[in-house]
């Protein structure tokens, strides 16, 4: 297996991608949310969405790295709606995802999608998570609200 240094990173990391491909395991979830973790880390958006598309059996995890991905690369947007998609392609949303969507909303002051995320992550228990009250008081706080709600 080939290893990347800080000099050659994508140049490496693509063919890596090329060896993955060529033995078949292009479609693997694990492999493909690594892929798709390292092209986040580049900004290659185009690469993640062709790993995302070719992966089999997609996953929270893949979905998660995904909307990672795009918030990485400020499409805050594109990133809620990935969120909005996941239980239409009955995929669950854990406590982590809910993290990247309510990141998101701030990013974006997009205080009524952050509504709509807090409702949900009381709704499946996950609202006594400290680091979920935490980014529930960055995304009021980047929206304008903090001092207008109490959270935890």
């Amino acid at each position: 297996m080939k290893t990347c240094n800080d000099e050659n990173q994508i140049i490496c990391g693509r063919d890596i991608h090329f060896d993955i491909v060529k033995c078949g395991f292009e479609g693997d979830s694990v492999i493909g949310n690594a892929l798709v973790s390292m092209y986040a880390k580049w900004g290659m958006l185009v690469e993640i969405l062709e790993v995302f598309d070719k992966m089999g059996g997609q996953t929270t995890v893949s979905w998660t790295k995904t909307i990672v991905g795009y918030i990485k690369l400020g499409f805050h947007e594109k990133a809620l709606r990935c969120l909005e998609q996941m239980p239409l392609q009955g995929i669950l949303i854990d406590d982590v995802t809910f993290l990247c969507g309510l990141r998101a909303c701030g990013n974006t002051n997009a205080f009524y999608d952050g509504l709509a995320i807090h409702a949900q992550i009381v709704e499946e228990g996950f609202d006594g998570h400290t680091p979920v009250c935490d980014t529930f008081l960055h995304m009021y706080a980047r929206c304008g609200y903090l001092l207008k709600h109490w959270i935890c």
